[in-house]
């Protein structure tokens, strides 16, 4: 199935995108060859969030990078400041043909910048532009900031248990 898929493509800017609070940055792709510059940022998330991302302190920066060979079934999306730091990073990554399902994490000591929000922004255009119906996002039960924005933002929450929350938030963009 995922043979039938189109490609991952980084994209520009959207112009929906929401101004952003409290410093400037830009979303774009993140490459595959920015290990460095995610083990950075890595560096500067705290546990708790790396819990909050993964259910776990464990995880390796390759969740975090793009997929290095066509055909690509992932991309990263990365908001970086002028200094080209990394703020947050969000992932997509192909269910079907027509659904993807995203992950945000953004670096602890950057939250509540608008940040979060314009990753989000970023995902929805680019599934509209990629005819993705649904987009999909597993989030813990603790992480009240990530529910309140999935909520801002139009995801549903469809499914719960004691750890996670599935939100599902349904686009214009499949066809």
């Amino acid at each position: 199935m995922l043979a039938q898929m189109k490609p991952l493509t980084s994209m520009a800017e959207p112009a929906s995108s929401p101004p952003p609070r409290q410093s400037s940055f830009v979303i774009r792709a993140l490459r595959a060859a920015e290990a460095e510059a995610c083990e950075a940022f890595c560096s500067e998330l705290d546990w708790r969030d790396i819990s909050m991302r993964f259910g776990s302190r464990h995880f390796s920066i390759a969740h975090f990078l793009p997929d290095r060979d066509p055909p690509t079934t992932r991309i990263s999306l990365a908001a970086v400041d002028a200094a080209e730091m990394i703020l947050g990073i969000l992932n997509l990554a192909y269910l079907s043909a027509s659904s993807a399902e995203i992950a945000l994490i953004v670096r602890t000591d950057c939250k509540r910048r608008g940040i979060g929000r314009s990753l989000v922004a970023h995902a929805i255009d680019w599934a509209n532009t990629h005819h993705v119906s649904l987009l999909v996002g597993h989030v813990s039960a603790e992480n009240r900031a990530a529910l309140s924005l999935a909520r801002a933002m139009r995801f549903e929450s469809v499914k719960w248990d004691s750890f996670s929350v599935e939100v599902r938030r349904l686009l214009a963009g499949g066809g």
